[in-house]
């Protein structure tokens, strides 16, 4: 029987509740009450719901706030996290915290991180001071989190613009469209294009993606100077269904120009990919579905890939972000 994994997890180290003091008044999120956490109250919490193993990040907006001295902070978060991992080695993963926009430090600390700390992958947010997943300023980071092979779970940030917020909490909404946004981004810069096996979770079951994923496909019929910047195979790269979905093969730059179907590919004609194939054979991960969790827990969408351990260990959870067949994986969180 496999394992309940939550991979939309937070942990509040001590060391970032200081920094949130320092420099966002004591407050992780606009508007949102301050939380309190710690492990054992954690781990009481995990086995109330079911979950076997959470794989650990710290929510928006991560060392960024620490401005200059991100890097610092980044690497006291992932230590601390590896130290949650060896001694709760059954329950916890880790995915590292990268001290974004900073490229360069960012590369060195993801390296750090999975080379000595042993992470299991990579945290993103959608965005950096207002700099996008898929802007050419992070591109050197995603290549290198593509070289390296790991997932990464991209979490939404408050939109770098002020909207107005009618007394509410930015993330109470704005977090779905940020994810959108980013995904966006990803789609027609050309950056999942350039990696098509990059692994990307999109956190609260993908924001508005599903909802906005076949409009998506009409961006040159809106506007055709957007034709040379479609992706391949939007919905392939953008695929909410299962690992069962199978990428269409890409349409040749001759065919994307002379097309006029608003939708690039054979499977964009229903929200589920024809032509399904059982999932890659993958050590220690298979397919699972789940049942609906009580309030207040979290957990892989339904029929999304859940992990499980393929050798003896006396780690019985993960031991990196699974190698899927499809770029895309939405995690829903029920609260």
């Amino acid at each position: 029987m496999g394992h309940r994994i939550d991979v939309h997890h937070h942990v509040i180290p001590p060391v970032y509740q200081e920094a949130v003091d320092r420099y966002a008044g004591g407050t992780q999120l606009d508007g949102v009450d301050p939380v309190h956490w710690d492990r054992d109250t954690h781990l009481e919490v995990m086995d109330r719901h079911g979950i076997d193993m959470a794989l650990l990040t710290v929510t928006a907006p991560g060392a960024t706030l620490a401005g200059d001295d991100a890097p610092r902070l980044a690497r006291e978060v992932n230590e601390y996290m590896a130290e949650l991992v060896r001694d709760t080695p059954s329950r916890y993963g880790a995915l590292t915290l990268l001290p974004l926009p900073d490229v360069d430090a960012a590369i060195a600390e993801l390296d750090y991180a999975l080379d000595e700390l042993g992470h299991d992958g990579v945290g993103l947010y959608t965005h950096y001071d207002g700099v996008y997943l898929g802007d050419p300023r992070l591109d050197r980071i995603i290549d290198h989190i593509a070289e390296r092979g790991v997932g990464a779970h991209v979490h939404p940030a408050i939109p770098a613009s002020d909207p107005e917020r009618w007394g509410l909490p930015p993330s109470l909404y704005e977090f779905t469209f940020d994810t959108t946004r980013a995904t966006a981004n990803l789609l027609f810069s050309g950056t999942l294009d350039r990696h098509p096996d990059l692994k990307l979770i999109l956190s609260h079951a993908g924001g508005t993606v599903p909802y906005l994923a076949k409009r998506l496909t009409y961006a040159s019929t809106i506007a055709s100077d957007l034709k040379d910047r479609e992706p391949e195979d939007l919905l392939g790269s953008a695929c909410t269904t299962t690992p069962r979905c199978r990428r269409t093969p890409p349409r040749s730059p001759a065919s994307r120009r002379s097309s006029t179907t608003p939708t690039s590919s054979s499977a964009a004609t229903s929200p589920t990919c024809r032509s399904p194939r059982p999932p890659r054979p993958s050590p220690g991960w298979r397919t699972t579905s789940t049942a609906t969790p009580s309030p207040g827990s979290t957990s892989t969408t339904t029929g999304t890939c859940s992990p499980v351990r393929s050798s003896a260990s006396d780690r019985s959870g993960v031991d990196s972000l699974p190698p899927l067949p499809v770029t895309l994986v939405l995690a829903v969180q029920h609260v």
